[in-house]
């Protein structure tokens, strides 16, 4: 079944709302690093529980492209300094989402069938 447009406008306007929002905190100086990387996890997290495995990667690149585009060269210090938190994030990312999508499946299956 196929999902309306406004479906995935809502979707993209609340990435780009989120995540520009704590990339524009990071470049004013509003916030440090390790929080802005604590609140893009928590974002992260509650996307992927949200919208399944597309919820888990799609915000991943989004704070991945928004520190690129504000710390430049630095981006690969910054991800060699967090390895151990990015690498259990990247995880926990991709196991919540694909629960969230596997219980919307049995959800439809079930619904199906009935």
């Amino acid at each position: 079944m196929q999902r309306p447009v406004r479906h995935h406008a809502l979707f993209i306007g609340e990435i780009v709302l989120v995540f520009g929002l704590g990339v524009y905190a990071l470049d004013r100086g509003l916030i440090g690093g390790g929080f802005f990387y604590l609140f893009m996890s928590l974002a992260a997290l509650i996307f992927a529980l949200f919208y399944g495995v597309k919820g888990a990667l799609v915000p991943v690149l989004a704070a991945a492209a928004g520190l690129y585009l504000v710390q430049g060269s630095e981006f690969a210090a910054f991800l060699s300094r967090h390895y151990l938190e990015a690498s259990f994030l990247m995880g926990a990312l991709i196991i919540s989402g694909m629960v969230r999508s596997a219980m919307e499946a049995r959800v439809v299956g079930a619904e199906l069938s009935a």
